[in-house]
């Protein structure tokens, strides 16, 4: 009995030391299951303030970093102000449709950029999961679509699958 009860005190210290010893520091600090994530970004000041090439670069080209992990990696990561965020749903004006991403605006002069033909700086994140209708319109009632703490507690932890820049290329 006494072996068994070494035996068993023996295997819980060996469990335990591998799962102390299962840490993954990958380069923003996001605690995802044990593992801290953090993504390298190129400062916007080495894109000579140029927040398009910022965005660019660092979410839409580099989207691998951040695909199939936590959306607060990428918000961690973001280092701008978010201006305002909306639903990206398959149908215009539909709020039937569950949600499979959103818009998120970093400048506030999006309607005059768009006016002017020129690229507005909306990130579109697609999520791995659809988010119901009913949830992603009940918080855009409380949120107005400011981008807000209840926004970003709703969407931090939903899994990204893509990562777009939306609207005109066709000047800066």
């Amino acid at each position: 009995m006494r072996l068994y009860i070494n035996f068993v005190l023996i295997l819980l210290g060996t469990i335990q030391g591998c799962q102390s010893g299962n840490k993954q520091v990958v380069h923003t600090g996001v605690e995802l299951q044990d593992s801290t994530i953090k993504i390298s970004v190129i400062p916007l000041k080495n894109f000579k303030q140029d927040t398009l090439e910022y965005l660019k670069e660092n979410f839409v080209i580099n989207k691998q970093s951040y695909i199939n992990k936590p959306f607060k990696v990428l918000l961690d990561s973001l280092k701008l102000p978010i201006f305002k965020y909306y639903n990206g749903v398959p149908s215009y004006d539909s709020r039937t449709d569950d949600v499979p991403a959103i818009y998120l605006n970093i400048f506030s002069d999006v309607p005059e950029k768009m006016k002017n033909g020129t690229n507005p700086g909306i990130l579109l994140i697609s999520f791995n999961r659809l988010i119901p209708a009913d949830s992603a319109y009940g918080l855009i009632k409380v949120t107005h679509l400011k981008w807000k703490r209840d926004a970003v507690k709703f969407y931090q932890n939903r899994l990204v699958k893509n990562i777009q820049m939306a609207g005109s290329d066709k000047k800066k």
